[in-house]
């Protein structure tokens, strides 16, 4: 039966062990979609709302008017037009 080596020194890999490789896998990842999702996130202009998907403006005369304007209805849902 073969041992597990969990030595990658020889191998000349930064990583001592399985877990410390997967950590910095785990890590990695994280990262990049934090970035991607900041990345992708878009700013409106005053006087303009940011639909739900984050890249969408609408006019804000246009919330809450019964006619869905954003590709996520967000500018006719219930947390943005309570009542």
């Amino acid at each position: 039966m073969l041992e597990k080596n969990n030595d990658y020194d020889s191998s000349g890999n930064e990583y001592g062990t399985d877990s410390e490789f997967i950590e910095n896998v785990i890590r990695s990842f994280i990262f990049y979609f934090e970035t991607l999702s900041f990345s992708d996130q878009q700013s409106c202009d005053p006087g303009e709302f940011l639909c739900h998907d984050h890249v969408t403006c609408v006019s804000q005369s246009w919330l809450c008017d019964g006619d869905p304007d954003c590709p996520d209805d967000s500018d006719e849902s219930l947390d943005t037009c309570p009542g």
